[in-house]
């Protein structure tokens, strides 16, 4: 079908996207006309790593056959080319934009809430490492030194969601940890939120961090994968090593006890999306890599 597809339509590049598409290269090759660009924007959950030898092989063949490959962040610019083992000329990296306008600070009237909130956005899959937040607060208990209410809210849905909800019921934080579902108000929800947190195993560049950023939250993440190009630990949110609970626990106790240091990296957050991470800037940068592929001998 995708052969009939581009022969009828002839498209002058075909952009795929991730390793699900990797059988796409050798229909695009045999359709003919159309310049192949191919993209990775994270990491596949049965593959956590990229260490897979099979996906790595396949990987470094559809490069030969692609004009660009890219990259969402440097750590998996760096991955494709040291371990796929990507020429260096095809390699070219954009970083993700997030709509600045939609996702936006909370007014006072809106932060008005009896509990210390923080917030999980995403996918309820292992890669997402959820059982480890749910610990660091066990670690707390149920309230701060301050006496602040403490309030976990995990948004989203996916195959670890019976998994985190027994992790819940076993430690005791049924009124705490709340699974809050699937929503379709995210930039409202951010704003319900104190700090948010992103515990993964790994990650490529996290739109629901930009997305908190641009929100004014303060992040504490894991420091995996593309994560440090985003967070700037003690400037716009926390970095703790990835797995360390009571490095996690630690860190939320800390924006709890210090609501100045909450605003002063939320601001700062707010700030760098301004700078790096606009939607505009996104989009001139795929104009921009669309026009040299296709103007390119």
């Amino acid at each position: 079908r995708l052969w009939k597809l581009l022969r009828k339509i002839r498209p002058q590049i075909v952009h795929t996207r991730n390793f699900g598409t990797v059988d796409c290269a050798l229909v695009v090759r045999l359709a003919g006309g159309a310049k192949l660009i191919h993209s990775e924007h994270g990491w596949d959950m049965h593959d956590i790593k990229g260490a897979n030898r099979r996906y790595l092989l396949l990987r470094r063949w559809m490069s030969l056959i692609a004009c660009k490959c890219l990259s969402v962040s440097r750590h998996i610019r760096n991955w494709q080319r040291e371990e796929v083992g990507i020429a260096p000329h095809k390699l070219v990296q954009i970083y993700n934009g997030v709509d600045h306008e939609r996702f936006k600070p909370a007014d006072r009237r809106e932060h008005e809430h009896e509990h210390f909130v923080i917030g999980f956005v995403g996918r309820l899959e292992e890669v997402k490492n959820l059982p480890s937040l749910v610990r660091a607060v066990a670690h707390l208990g149920a309230t701060t030194d301050t006496g602040i209410g403490l309030q976990v809210r995990l948004v989203g849905s996916g195959s670890m969601e019976s998994v985190l909800r027994s992790e819940i019921v076993d430690a005791g934080l049924e009124k705490c940890v709340i699974l809050d579902g699937p929503r379709s108000d995210i930039p409202q929800v951010m704003r319900e939120f104190d700090v948010f947190v992103l515990p993964s195993f790994n990650e490529g560049i996290s739109n629901t961090i930009l997305e908190a950023m641009a929100s004014g939250l303060p992040v504490i993440a894991a420091d995996v994968g593309g994560n440090s190009e985003l967070v700037e630990h003690e400037v716009n949110g926390l970095l703790y090593p990835g797995g360390d609970e009571m490095a996690l626990a630690a860190m939320i106790l800390r924006y709890a006890d210090d609501e100045p240091l909450r605003h002063r990296h939320g601001q700062a957050a707010r700030q760098r999306v301004e700078k790096d991470f606009t939607l505009e800037k996104m989009v001139a940068s795929y104009a921009n890599l669309y026009t040299s592929v296709h103007s390119a001998a």
